[in-house]
């Protein structure tokens, strides 16, 4: 408890609101986005985000005024392979 008191002055905290509501099901129905997906784009849409970062989205497409960016994609836009943990 008493580390995150330590954290919260550092970060706004958002909580969920009816713009963000009606905005995540905007975002479901127009872009076929996952109930929870629609939500993370609601509160960046919402909220003045430019970007939102997340495998699940479509990489480099605009969602309304957000841009999703797959982190996991190197600059040739292809995926990332991570090493294999043992040798087969």
């Amino acid at each position: 408890m008493h580390q995150r008191l330590r954290v919260r002055p550092q970060f706004r905290i958002l909580y969920p609101d009816e713009a963000v509501l009606r905005t995540a099901l905007r975002g479901a129905a127009a872009y076929q986005l996952s109930w929870f997906d629609a939500h993370l784009w609601a509160y960046a849409e919402v909220h003045g985000l430019d970007e939102i970062l997340s495998e699940d989205f479509e990489h480099g497409r605009r969602y309304g005024s957000v841009r999703a960016r797959d982190p996991f994609l190197e600059a040739t836009g292809e995926v990332q392979e991570l090493p294999a943990p043992y040798e087969a």
